[in-house]
C-alpha cells in the first residue's frame, strides 16, 4: 500500500483519503437531482440557442430562440398560454446577437451586440438604446440593471470600446428607466491594464432583490453589492477562485457557443458599425493581428449564473462544471453572514447534457436551469430541496468577516 501512496505522489495524482497539506479534508458535497420540465416545456427546443427566464414574479416561465425571434410562454406546470410572439427590431429583422433577456411588468428587454431592445407585452418593439457593449441584464423595482463589458481595443492599443460613449471611467453597472434613459451608474472600471480576455471574464452577471443588486464576475469568485443607488455596500470572494487569465483545462468542456461567441459577435459587431478606429486616435494595426476580435478568450468561467431567491433571502449562482468538480455546483449564499450553502447538481437518470449548464431563472415552486444550446431540454429544481441539503462553509472575504477584522484590531490597539 505505501509503494501505491509513493506512486501516486510522484505521479502528482490525488491518494484517496489524504488530505491536502495544510488544508483539512471537506466532508463530500450533498448532491441534488434535477427533473425535465414538464408539459409543453418539456418539447420546446432551439433553432440554434434558446434563453430562459421567468416573469410574473416568478409565475411564468419565458423562453426566447435567437435564430427565429420567437417568445413563448409557460406557467410553472410547463403548460403553454397565449400565442408565440415573434419579436422584431425597427428593420422587421430578428435582433442580433443577443446574450441575455428579462422581463418586467409584462415588458420583456433583450441585450447584445445592438444594445438594448424593450418590447411591450403583445410584442410591439417599444424602445431600442445602441450602448456598447452590455454583458447581463436584471429587472429591478426602479428598472432595468444592465453591465457593461469595458473592452480593450483588439487592435489599436490603448483604445477601450466604451469610451467613446463614457469616457475614461465607463460604469461596470447602469440603471436605464423604461424610456431606457440612464438613472445611476456603479462601479467604475477598475483597473484599466487588464487584457482583452481578462476584461471579457470580468464580464458581470446581475441579480436584482428587493432594495439591492448583486454584480458577479464571471471568471472570478466575486461579487459586488450594491444598493437601489448603485453603491458599493460589501464584496464577497473566493479568491482561489480567479481565472480570469485561464488556467490548465485539459480535459475540460470548452465554454458553450451561447456565451464566448456571442460576445466575440457583439465586439465584432460594433467594430463593424463604429469603423475599426472606435475608441480615438488611429493606430496601425500589429502584423500578428488578422482578426480584429479573436475567436476565443482565455478566461475559464467559474459563475455560469445568479438568481436572487425572495424567499430565502439567498443569492444562487451557478458555479460552472470542472471548476470544484467535474458536476457543477449550486451556493446558496446569505449575504447577511457569508456564509454558503453548496450542493451538487447532477442530471436526471438516463439523461446526458451535451451543453454546460449556464441559465438559471428562479420562479416561485422551482429553479430554472438549463444550457443556452437550442437543442437541449430545460431542467427544474425544487426550491424546497435546496433548503434542506447543502454543505456550509464560508466564504474567505465577505463584509461580516471584515468588519470583525476592524473590531478585533480595535480591541487590541485599546
Amino acid at each position: 500500500m505505501i509503494y501505491l501512496i509513493l506512486i501516486l505522489l510522484a505521479l502528482g495524482l490525488p491518494v484517496p483519503g489524504l488530505a491536502e497539506e495544510g488544508r483539512p479534508k471537506r466532508p463530500p458535497v450533498p448532491s441534488v437531482v434535477l427533473e425535465t420540465a414538464t408539459g409543453s416545456l418539456s418539447d420546446v427546443r432551439g433553432t440554434t440557442f434558446l434563453l430562459l427566464t421567468t416573469a410574473d414574479r416568478g409565475g411564468e416561465v419565458l423562453t426566447y430562440d435567437l435564430a427565429t425571434g420567437e417568445l413563448r410562454r409557460f406557467n410553472e406546470n410547463g403548460a403553454a398560454w397565449g400565442e408565440p410572439l415573434e419579436l422584431r427590431d425597427e428593420n422587421n429583422a430578428v435582433p442580433q446577437p443577443i446574450l441575455e433577456f428579462a422581463s418586467r411588468d409584462g415588458d420583456v428587454a433583450l441585450i447584445g451586440g445592438e444594445g438594448i431592445y424593450l418590447f411591450g407585452p403583445d410584442g410591439a418593439l417599444e424602445g431600442h438604446r445602441r450602448i456598447f457593449m452590455p454583458g447581463g441584464i436584471a429587472a429591478t423595482q426602479r428598472g432595468w440593471a444592465l453591465s457593461l463589458v469595458d473592452l480593450p481595443h483588439p487592435v489599436h492599443r490603448g483604445e477601450y470600446l466604451a469610451r467613446k460613449e463614457f469616457g475614461d471611467e465607463v460604469p461596470r453597472v447602469i440603471l436605464l428607466d423604461d424610456d431606457l434613459e440612464i438613472l445611476e451608474k456603479g462601479l467604475l472600471a477598475d483597473d484599466p491594464s487588464v487584457s482583452t480576455s481578462a476584461a471579457a471574464g470580468r464580464q458581470l452577471h446581475l441579480a436584482g432583490a428587493a432594495d439591492r443588486l448583486y454584480a458577479i464576475e464571471k471568471a472570478n469568485y466575486r461579487l459586488f453589492e450594491l444598493d437601489k443607488r448603485l453603491d458599493l455596500r460589501g464584496t464577497f470572494r473566493d479568491p482561489e477562485l480567479t481565472f480570469e487569465s485561464g488556467r490548465a483545462t485539459e480535459g475540460r468542456e470548452e465554454d458553450s457557443e451561447g456565451d464566448q461567441n456571442a460576445l466575440v459577435a457583439s465586439a465584432k459587431a460594433e467594430i463593424e458599425r463604429r469603423g475599426q478606429n472606435v475608441g480615438g486616435s488611429a493606430s496601425p494595426p500589429r502584423a500578428e493581428t488578422a482578426d480584429p476580435v479573436s475567436a476565443s478568450f482565455d478566461y475559464v468561467s467559474v459563475v455560469e449564473a445568479a438568481v436572487w431567491d425572495e424567499s430565502s433571502k439567498k443569492l444562487i449562482l451557478l458555479l460552472a462544471s470542472d471548476v470544484l468538480d467535474r458536476d457543477p455546483m449550486l451556493d446558496l449564499l446569505d449575504p447577511a453572514t457569508g456564509k454558503v450553502s453548496r450542493v451538487r447538481v447532477r442530471m436526471p437518470p438516463g439523461v446526458r447534457s451535451e451543453g454546460a449548464l449556464n441559465q438559471l431563472a428562479i420562479g416561485r415552486r422551482y429553479l430554472w436551469i438549463r444550457a443556452r444550446r437550442g437543442n437541449q431540454p430545460t431542467f427544474r429544481l425544487r426550491l424546497s430541496s435546496l433548503a434542506e441539503t447543502g454543505l456550509e462553509i464560508e466564504l474567505p472575504e465577505h463584509p461580516s468577516r471584515a468588519e470583525e477584522s476592524i473590531k478585533a484590531a480595535g480591541a487590541a490597539q485599546n
